[in-house]
C-alpha cells in the first residue's frame, strides 16, 4: 500500500500484464486495488493504450506518491465497499499486496468481487507470516491476515481458470481469468 511490499514476484506480474495488454485490441482498462505509492502503475505503465484507476483508501498517499500523475483517475475509498457496489467492466484488476490488510473474510470478498467485475485478475500477497503494524500513522498499513497458497487458491471463483502462479521464499502472485 505505501510501497513497502516485497518486491519477489514483481517482473513476473509485470510480465503477465504485459501478455494481457497483448491480447487486447485496444484501450486496456486496468484497477490498481491499494494504490499506495503507485508501485504497479510505476513497474508496468509505459505507454501503451491504457487507461488506469486508483483505489486507494488512506488520501494522504494521493499527494505524497503524486498518484494523479501516476493514475487517469484516483478513488479514495475503502475497496472492502467500492468493490462491491464498482458496475464498471475492467480487463484487469490488480490487487497486489492489499488483501492481507484486511481480515481473511474481507480478502476473500475483495478477490470475489474482483472476478465479478474484471476478465483478469493478479493477485500478489506475502505467504506466511509477514508481519507489519501501522506505518506513518496509517491504520490501513497494518496486516491483518496471514495467507497461504491454498487459501489464495481457495479464493479464486470456479467461473474462471488459474492461468498461472509463482510461488516464493516471501509471497505468491496467481492470475486468474474469467473462463
Amino acid at each position: 500500500m505505501s510501497g513497502t511490499s516485497h518486491p519477489e514476484h514483481r517482473e513476473w506480474c509485470k510480465g503477465k500484464y504485459e501478455e494481457i495488454v497483448a491480447d487486447i485490441d485496444g484501450t486496456v482498462e486496468v484497477l490498481d486495488v491499494g494504490a499506495g505509492s503507485g508501485t504497479y502503475a510505476r513497474a508496468f505503465r509505459e505507454g501503451e493504450p491504457s487507461l488506469w484507476y486508483a483505489l486507494e483508501v488512506h488520501e494522504p498517499y494521493v499527494d505524497r506518491y503524486k498518484l494523479r500523475d501516476l493514475y487517469d483517475v484516483v478513488v479514495i475509498d475503502d475497496a472492502r465497499q467500492a468493490l462491491g457496489g464498482a458496475h464498471h467492466h475492467f480487463d484487469l484488476v490488480i490487487l497486489g499486496d492489499v488483501v492481507e490488510h484486511v481480515s481473511k473474510a474481507e480478502g476473500y470478498a475483495m478477490i470475489a468481487q474482483a472476478c465479478r467485475i474484471a476478465d483478469h485478475v493478479l493477485l500478489n500477497l506475502p505467504i506466511g507470516e509477514y508481519p507489519q503494524e501501522c506505518i506513518d500513522g496509517n491504520e490501513h498499513e497494518a496486516h491483518l491476515a496471514t495467507w497461504s497458497v491454498d487459501d489464495a487458491l481457495a479464493a479464486f471463483p470456479v467461473s474462471g481458470d488459474i492461468v498461472d502462479h509463482v510461488v516464493g521464499d516471501v509471497t505468491a502472485a496467481f492470475l486468474w481469468r474469467r473462463a
